[in-house]
């Protein structure tokens, strides 16, 4: 699987098969499960950034503003 944004290989997947040439469409379609159920559970919600401020008592008389308040 190759993430579309990053265009990189997000995941892999594999399968050794041996046998009738039948049996090739049951490990096509149990692959198609396993990366269907990737996307059942939901993504983790990234961490919102933190930031700190620090304000010091100079330059005396300055104002601190954010968001126009």
């Amino acid at each position: 699987m190759i993430g579309v944004e990053s265009s990189r290989i997000e995941r892999s997947f594999r399968r050794d098969y041996r046998g009738e040439i039948d049996g090739v469409l049951q490990e096509l379609r149990s692959l198609a499960q396993e990366m269907a159920a990737m996307f059942d559970k939901p993504a983790a919600p990234e961490p919102k950034p933190q930031h700190k401020l620090s304000l010091g008592p100079s330059p005396q008389g300055a104002e601190v503003w954010l968001n126009n308040r």
